[in-house]
C-alpha cells in the first residue's frame, strides 16, 4: 500500500512540474535575444579577496563589476574594461569607454574611441580618473605603474608620451616619445626606449624608482628595440640597429648590462667584429633570451642579401678583372712569338 502511494505521489509531482513548465514557457523574440548577457574577462586579485568580471549585453552596454569575496561589497562601472589588480591587491586599474550608441556615432564619423583611466582604491573606494589614456602597464611588484597617452594627430613621432605614476602619493612624471617600456621583476627599475620624429636622439634609459635617478644606457642616430630583462630583473639586453648600404636588410648588435644591482658595465656584441660569424648572415631582432646564469644571451640569425647596387659593383669588377686577364694572356703570347 505504501509503495502504491509513493508511485501516485511521483506521478502527481511530475504532472504538476509539467503544468508549471507549460505555463512559464515563453516564445523568444529578437528583442529577447538583444538582452542576452554573457560573463567575460574574469580576474582575481593576488590575495584572493577581490574578483572582477564584465557582464556583456548583446545589444546593450557592458558593465564592469569588482566584488569583495569576503564582504560581498561591489563596485560597478558602466563601459569599464581591461581591469588589472596591482600586485599588493590594494588598487584596481581599468579603462572606461563609451556607450554602444556613442561607439556607432564615432564609427560613422570614422573616429576611434578614446578611453579614460580609472585608478580605484579598493579599501576606501576612492576613484581617480585620467582622460585620454590608451593602455596601462603594471609591474609584477612595486607601487608604480605607467599609462600611455594618445598621440596627437599632428605628431610625426613614432613614440607616444607615457606617464609614470606613483600609487602611494599620486605623483606623476611624463616620459616623451616612448616606443617601448619595461619594468624589471621587482618593479624598482623601469627601462624605456625613446624614438623622436626627426631620427636624432634615439636612446635607452633606466629609472631607479627607489633612488629617483635616471641612467642613459645608450644613444645614437639609429633605433633600439626589444628590451629584455632576465627572469630575476638583474640584467638587461636590447638590440641596436646597424645600417649597411651594401645589404638589403639591416642587421643588429646586442647591448647587454649584467648584474645591474652591482654595476652597470656595458657589453656589446657586434657580428661584423666576431671571428667565425657566418658570412652572408645577419642578426635578427626577433627575440633575445638570457641564459639561466646570465653568462650569455641567445638570439637568431638570418641570411643576408646584397643590395642591387652592390651586386652591380661586384659584377662590373668581375668583368674588369676578366678583361685584365685577357690582356695579360695576349701580352704573354706576343712575347713568346718574338
Amino acid at each position: 500500500m505504501k509503495k502504491l502511494t509513493v508511485n501516485i505521489l511521483l506521478v502527481l509531482i511530475s504532472l504538476f512540474s509539467l503544468s508549471i513548465y507549460a505555463q512559464e514557457k515563453k516564445t523568444l523574440t529578437p528583442d529577447d535575444y538583444d538582452q542576452w548577457q554573457s560573463l567575460r574577462s574574469a580576474i582575481i586579485s593576488q590575495n584572493g579577496i577581490w574578483t572582477a568580471y564584465k557582464i556583456a549585453v548583446a545589444e546593450g552596454n557592458d558593465t564592469l563589476f569588482i566584488v569583495n569575496t569576503t564582504t560581498d561589497s561591489v563596485y560597478e562601472e558602466a563601459f569599464g574594461t581591461r581591469l588589472q589588480f596591482t600586485a599588493d591587491s590594494k588598487f584596481a586599474t581599468y579603462l572606461i569607454g563609451v556607450s554602444k550608441k556613442e561607439q556607432e556615432k564615432l564609427t560613422k564619423a570614422k573616429k576611434s574611441v578614446h578611453y579614460k583611466l580609472a585608478i580605484l582604491n579598493l579599501e576606501s573606494g576612492k576613484k581617480d580618473i585620467y582622460p585620454e589614456v590608451s593602455a596601462v602597464t603594471l609591474p609584477k611588484e612595486g607601487s608604480f605603474l605607467v599609462f600611455n597617452m594618445y598621440k596627437p594627430k599632428d605628431s610625426k613621432a613614432k613614440g607616444t608620451d607615457r606617464v609614470l605614476y606613483n600609487l602611494n602619493d599620486k605623483s606623476m612624471r611624463t616620459l616623451g616619445n616612448i616606443t617601448s617600456i619595461s619594468f624589471n621583476k621587482k618593479g624598482n627599475l623601469l627601462a624605456y626606449i625613446t624614438e623622436p620624429a626627426n631620427a636624432v636622439g634615439y636612446g635607452v634609459e633606466v629609472i631607479d624608482l627607489q633612488k629617483n635617478t635616471t641612467r642613459i644606457l645608450a644613444s645614437d642616430t639609429t633605433s633600439f628595440s626589444k628590451l629584455t630583462w632576465e627572469k630575476e630583473g638583474q640584467s638587461l639586453a636590447f638590440f641596436h640597429l646597424l645600417k649597411n648600404k651594401d645589404y638589403k636588410e639591416d642587421t643588429y648588435e646586442i647591448i647587454a648590462y649584467r648584474n645591474v644591482s652591482k654595476n652597470w658595465n656595458k657589453e656589446v656584441f657586434k657580428p661584423c667584429q666576431m671571428e667565425g660569424f657566418p658570412e652572408m648572415m645577419r642578426v635578427s631582432n626577433a627575440r633575445i633570451q638570457w641564459a639561466e646564469d646570465m653568462s650569455s644571451v641567445f638570439f637568431g640569425i638570418q641570411e643576408q642579401e646584397l643590395s642591387a647596387k652592390k651586386k652591380k659593383e661586384i659584377s662590373k669588377k668581375k668583368v674588369g678583372d676578366t678583361k685584365e686577364e685577357v690582356k695579360g694572356e695576349k701580352g704573354e703570347k706576343g712575347e713568346e712569338g718574338e
